[in-house]
């Protein structure tokens, strides 16, 4: 019997996994680091004294963020509390590392982008449908899974994955003609009433519906997962036809869930990200499409009681006391008094400077105030370079289909991560920030080797 050696478990196993993460980060943080530390330790004793080349091959989404971590432990003699800031920002390497180890997987075989980012949105769909049955029932299920934030910001990314895949998978909409015409339209109608009903039932313990109504929402929707799920076939085999599977579940299940969780967890910034996001990915390679999806926001916006009630109470929220006005004036403040940062994740200091700020509020409720004020004017700049390298090798000119539409969605699931950060520290939130490491390790891979993403 072959004895197993470091490099034969790597091959081995780590794919494997790497698939468990994907699926259990939605669900439990926890959890995924079961899978996760594994997969790590794989890597590293597959590449053990070849760690420096894995860092410098294809390195143009990773050096900026390893400048990042040097300029952040640089800093730290300048910070409020040093061995806080050092203790964070091993986290930090930590995750790099989790960029680094997904690209290598992948480039072992790129078929296996298409794999784990499937298998992520299937996690995130799981963890929707708790969403969904928790909006419904309130107080009376337990919140067992990630928090609505942190879902919300998982969400924002793994939305436009969804609709980039569901975009590859499927025909154009002016297609109506050839084999199975009329089983794409149906399950386009099929998807729109999903979504309703979806929705409607996520909302039905915030809009108090009578329990009647919430009984009929209840059994309607049920009944619309069971024919949808009934409706797949084959999906969980990856063979010639996996793509007419794939499309149907992204169509029927799981984006009306995504959605539905999104819409239901009543976070703004991550409905501006996935909204503009979406705009832009629809622009790029369904402009028919665009309209309708402004005209379901808007519908939204105008027949959804809890949807407009949070948008319209935004200024109020801005500037109330302890809102993100007076925490922004105080992270100014700070960007100016001490240009090389107060150390990372130090932020936490926050009523040192008003006590009018609630003792809950740990930072500024923005990425790029938070980086400014924690890593200083170098930080952020190397942080902006990080960002932007990223959308620079997402959107970059390439001819063959599938592999333009797979950078792109990957694309737009960061910049929907970072319009969401406009009003939230999501870039410090370990749930969110893993999940767009494994995006942007992914779309690594894809760069270094697009002929064989495509394949």
């Amino acid at each position: 019997m072959k004895a197993l050696t470091l490099d034969s478990a790597y091959e081995k196993y780590s794919f494997g996994f790497a698939l468990a993460a994907c699926l259990l980060l939605p669900l439990k943080l926890s959890f995924a680091y079961f899978c996760l530390v594994p997969v790590l330790l794989l890597w590293l004793g597959h590449i053990r004294l070849k760690f420096w080349n894995s860092l410098r091959t294809d390195s143009s989404l990773i050096l900026p963020y390893a400048f990042f971590v040097l300029v952040a432990l640089v800093s730290l003699p300048f910070g409020f509390d040093p061995l806080r800031s050092l203790n964070k920002l091993l986290g930090v390497a930590f995750f790099g590392l989790t960029l680094l180890a997904f690209r290598d997987i992948c480039l072992v075989d790129t078929k296996r982008c298409e794999r784990l980012l499937i298998t992520l949105v299937g996690g995130q769909t799981l963890a929707a449908l708790y969403s969904v049955i928790e909006g419904a029932f309130g107080p009376a299920i337990p919140r067992i899974l990630i928090g609505a934030v942190s879902e919300s910001g998982q969400l924002a990314q793994t939305v436009l994955v969804a609709g980039g895949f569901l975009i590859l998978y499927s025909r154009s909409p002016l297609d109506n003609s050839g084999p199975g015409a009329v089983r794409r339209k149906v399950d386009s109608l099929l998807g729109l009433v999903n979504f309703c009903a979806f929705t409607a039932l996520a909302l039905a313990s915030a809009s108090q519906v009578r329990s009647s109504v919430f009984a009929v929402e209840l059994l309607l929707a049920s009944l619309l997962l069971f024919v949808s799920l009934a409706r797949l076939k084959r999906f969980w085999k990856y063979d010639s036809q996996f793509s007419d599977h794939c499309a149907n579940f992204l169509k029927t299940i799981a984006l009306p869930l995504l959605m539905a969780a999104l819409i239901v967890n009543l976070k703004r910034g991550p409905w501006m990200g996935v909204l503009v996001a979406a705009l832009i990915l629809l622009w790029l390679e369904r402009r028919v499409l665009a309209v309708p999806v402004l005209l379901v926001a808007g519908l939204l916006l105008g027949t959804v009681k809890p949807v407009q009630q949070r948008l319209l109470s935004s200024e109020e929220h801005f500037f109330i006391v302890g809102g993100r006005s007076e925490i922004w004036d105080i992270g100014v403040e700070l960007a100016k008094r001490f240009p090389m940062g107060v150390g990372y994740r130090n932020s936490n200091s926050l009523q040192k400077f008003s006590e009018l700020v609630p003792p809950n509020l740990t930072h500024f409720h923005n990425n790029i105030l938070n980086v400014l004020v924690e890593t200083g004017w170098l930080g952020l700049a190397v942080y902006l370079w990080w960002i932007l390298s990223i959308l620079k090798a997402a959107f970059a000119k390439v001819s063959v289909r599938r592999d333009r539409i797979l950078r792109e969605s990957l694309g737009c699931a960061i910049l929907s991560w970072q319009i969401a950060g406009l009003v939230e520290y999501n870039f410090g939130d370990s749930e969110v920030v893993l999940v767009a490491l494994i995006l942007t390790g992914i779309l690594a891979a894809i760069v270094a080797k697009p002929t064989a993403a495509i394949s």
